[in-house]
């Protein structure tokens, strides 16, 4: 499936060279396309990261290549720093919430939603990508690194959204436990945009 190959090429392009502009800028690492390689071989036997297995190696191998002739042109002064490809996956998220009015907050790269406890605040000044748990020293929480890191980047979410009275947030019903949820809609009805979330027709616009 070529769709599926080339997001998996985009998503191993950026968290590679995300890794490489980290390890040097903060360890003085410089890793090549062979080092990257060997994680990738992990990160196929990771939990929520099995599709990279669906992907030929050798085209996921060939990605890490070219990636270090960017970095071999760059180095030699015959073009600019390897930049990250615009993750397809943010073009059609901010398509179907533009669709079912909804927003995408967009938040900076270099935030520290990983080092960051959500909790009390803290900051931690390192944290190796390596570690997928971790205990904050400050307030003592342990923290799944993904899920904290989510729970960061929805309150930068919320935070860019300004102030809001809660009313979207609210159950409409006596009892405060139950909460009115929209009726269900079919795979089909969801591609297509004709049945909005709260189980009423919406216009189809041609």
């Amino acid at each position: 499936m070529p769709d599926r190959w080339f997001g998996a090429s985009r998503w191993l392009w950026n968290t590679a060279l995300a890794i490489r502009g980290e390890g040097y800028k903060h360890c003085g690492l410089t890793l090549s396309g062979t080092d990257i390689s060997r994680w990738l071989t992990q990160w196929k036997c990771t939990p929520g990261h099995e599709w990279l297995r669906q992907v030929p190696a050798t085209w996921l191998t060939q990605m890490l290549r070219d990636q270090d002739r960017a970095f071999a042109n760059f180095f030699a002064r015959r073009t600019r720093y390897p930049r990250f490809k615009p993750g397809e996956f943010r073009r059609q998220l901010t398509s179907k919430a533009g669709w079912y009015g909804r927003t995408v907050i967009a938040c900076d790269r270099f935030f520290a939603s990983s080092k960051l406890c959500s909790k009390c605040g803290h900051k931690l000044d390192e944290l190796r990508l390596d570690v997928r748990q971790w205990t904050c020293p400050k307030c003592g929480t342990n923290h799944d690194r993904d899920i904290n890191a989510a729970k960061n980047l929805l309150s930068v979410g919320i935070r860019e959204l300004g102030p809001y009275d809660g009313d979207e947030l609210r159950a409409e019903a006596e009892d405060p436990c139950t909460a009115v949820m929209p009726a269900p809609m079919s795979a089909a009805e969801a591609r297509s945009g004709q049945i909005t979330a709260n189980g009423t027709e919406r216009e189809h616009v041609s």
